[in-house]
């Protein structure tokens, strides 16, 4: 899908989220977010940003989310999460 007709983004669908707990002594080191998805199809998209964070983004189609992480694989594994917290996720395609 398309977030924008004049920029090159697209958001994707996630497969699959997979939550495990994991820590130290204390288990401090929080849980791990495990995502993949479909990926793009056109060779020039090279770069997936995973958005993420507690709060909704608002509305269908937005990236407006507490934090990013750049990944140049249809996949991520996202540690230090808060155990027992929702979170949201949402990933967008560029060409850079």
């Amino acid at each position: 899908m398309r977030v924008y007709p004049s920029v090159p983004s697209y958001v994707l669908g996630l497969s699959l989220v997979l939550l495990v707990g994991c820590g130290g002594d204390e288990g401090t080191m929080g849980t791990t977010a495990t995502l993949s998805w479909d990926p793009v199809v056109d060779e020039s998209m090279v770069t997936y940003t995973v958005h993420y964070g507690k709060e909704s983004s608002g509305f269908p189609g937005s990236c407006n989310y507490e934090h990013a992480v750049d990944v140049a694989e249809p996949y991520v594994m996202i540690a230090g999460l808060e155990p027992n917290t929702h979170y949201y996720f949402a990933v967008s395609a560029s060409n850079g």
